[in-house]
């Protein structure tokens, strides 16, 4: 592979995005951002490094229409990639290797990631490695808007064998605090735009399977109460998306209501 391009969806990162561009100009041939209204500098890093920026509205992480999105991408392979990861030289070097039978057949490739969460990589636990197509051509993959499985014929993804040293590795979250306030807004996106039920049923799975490993291991405990308010938060996305009710509308009604009784204001 002679073309690989890179995509990222951005909302303020400037203190990370120019750290991943110098090393994607390394290996990338062209840079496409969808950014997502940065009130920071962004854009103005980005743009130095040369990359193309498309211009959205905001929304929280998980609301992203990316079948959209990513059809109106150049005609290459793209790597999907945030700014907190970086692609193994292995990895770069495993993508440029493809034969030209496997571009022209497939329409993604499942790339390893290695996840480091709060500081911590456990190999077995949920987040330690996954395995996620983000190696596409947006011509050719017909999308869904799942933020992460988002080629809908599976039969079209190519999974490589891979080494221990071919994978992305991406580090997310330095502190609790930045992991609740961005899984309560990614858990109501999950569960407002897609099959309530069906993400409540994963997230459940994942629990029980993450609490199965902590009597191997005490260092799985981080990753148990990380998805435990991940879990938590997906079920109250998930009752409100049920229930059907406009609890924002009936908070203001019954202030207002209050507000006529007792201090007899119209």
């Amino acid at each position: 592979m002679n073309d690989l391009s890179l995509v990222l969806v951005t909302y303020n990162e400037e203190e990370r995005i120019g750290r991943f561009l110098a090393h994607a100009k390394k290996w990338a041939n062209g840079v496409t951002i969808f950014d997502k209204s940065s009130t920071d500098r962004t854009v103005e890093i980005a743009r130095g490094y040369g990359a193309s920026i498309r211009s959205i509205d905001f929304s929280p992480a998980g609301y992203e229409d990316t079948a959209s999105l990513f059809k109106t991408l150049p005609n290459s392979w793209h790597l999907l990639c945030t700014p907190s990861d970086v692609p193994t030289r292995e990895l770069i070097d495993m993508i440029r290797d493809l034969g030209e039978n496997i571009l022209d057949y497939y329409d993604a490739v499942i790339i390893q990631r290695k996840t480091f969460l709060l500081g911590e990589h456990i190999p077995s636990g949920h987040w330690g490695m996954s395995m996620i197509p983000l190696l596409f051509h947006p011509r050719k993959a017909d999308f869904d808007s799942d933020l992460h499985i988002f080629v809908s014929d599976k039969s079209r993804i190519y999974q490589p064998v891979y080494s221990d040293k071919a994978y992305i590795l991406h580090q997310t979250h330095a502190t609790s605090a930045s992991f609740l306030y961005s899984h309560v807004d990614y858990a109501l996106g999950v569960s407002m735009n897609k099959d309530p039920i069906s993400a409540l049923k994963y997230s459940k799975k994942a629990l029980r399977n993450i609490r199965l490993m902590l009597s191997r291991s005490f260092r799985i405990s981080i990753h148990y109460h990380a998805w435990m308010m991940y879990h938590h938060s997906i079920c109250m996305a998930t009752i409100m998306k049920l229930e059907g009710r406009d609890i924002e509308s009936e908070y203001s009604h019954r202030l207002e209501a209050v507000i006529r009784e007792d201090w007899g204001e119209e």
